[in-house]
């Protein structure tokens, strides 16, 4: 989907892709394609506080997505 650039955003959930890591080699693939991250952030404050921080690491950052039940 990123290489056919299918998507405008990528919605991708930290602890359901594989960590901060992983979600730093999504963002850089979708940064190549100008496609824009929307970090998902429903698990807990933890998921919450690691999504912001890849959020303020990558060039390509969008909207960050937070459950009410989870703000800091």
């Amino acid at each position: 989907m990123i290489e056919r650039d299918l998507v405008d955003y990528l919605r991708v959930d930290l602890c359901h892709s594989g960590g901060i890591a992983e979600g730093k080699k999504i963002t850089a693939m979708g940064e190549a394609h100008y496609q824009e991250i929307a970090l998902h952030s429903a698990l807990s404050p933890v998921c919450t506080m690691a999504s912001l921080h890849l959020d303020v690491a990558v060039p390509n950052f969008g909207v960050q997505e937070c459950s009410p039940s989870n703000a800091l």
